[in-house]
Formats: structure tokens, C-alpha cells, sequence
């Protein structure tokens, strides 16, 4: 299934960002550090917790208390059919797990 598909690369750490310069650099940035295996390594697990991922610059302009608080409206809120729906990611059925 493409949840079980989904799942199996995000496990394995298999990502890859569009070529079309669709995502800047800091979001290519901040999604690398979230995805680092090691958890010593990894940004919001060092001594700064999760202060280290709010200061990121993916965050930049954000009032990041405001956010937490619950007082900022996402701009998008996707209709899903349940809690495992896909709909809004790009299917990847063709690639081959190594």
C-alpha cells in the first residue's frame, strides 16, 4: 500500500528534494537536520531541545510563542479521509527500495 510504502522510506531515511527550485535552501536544511539517524546529532535533540529548531532559520519571522500558544491560523488545512490518508503526497510506487 502507499502508506506501508510511505512508511518503509521514511524509516530507511530514503528522501530526495524536487530539482524544480521548488524548496529553498533552509527548507532543504531544516528537513536534513530533522532526518539525521543519530539522535545525538539530530537538530531538537541537542543540549538547546527544541529552542535549536525553533531558532532555525526555516522559522524566521515567526513568533514562535504565538505559534505555540495555538494563536496562528495555518494557512492550508488539507480534507483527509482518515488519519492515514496520502492524498497529498506525491506517489513514489515506481521507485525501486534499495
Amino acid at each position: 500500500s502507499d502508506q506501508y510504502s510511505l512508511c518503509q522510506r521514511i524509516i530507511q531515511g530514503k528522501y530526495s528534494f524536487p530539482e524544480d527550485g521548488i524548496m529553498t535552501d533552509v527548507t532543504k536544511d531544516i528537513i536534513q537536520c530533522l532526518m539525521v539517524k543519530q539522535r545525538v546529532r539530530r537538530l531538537g535533540c541537542l543540549a538547546n531541545g527544541d529552542i535549536d529548531v525553533r531558532n532555525h532559520g526555516f522559522f524566521e519571522g515567526v513568533n514562535t510563542k504565538n505559534l505555540l500558544a495555538k494563536g496562528i491560523t495555518s494557512p492550508n488545512v488539507p480534507s483527509l479521509c482518515d488519519f492515514l490518508d496520502t492524498n497529498y503526497f506525491d506517489s513514489y510506487r515506481d521507485i525501486e527500495l534499495t
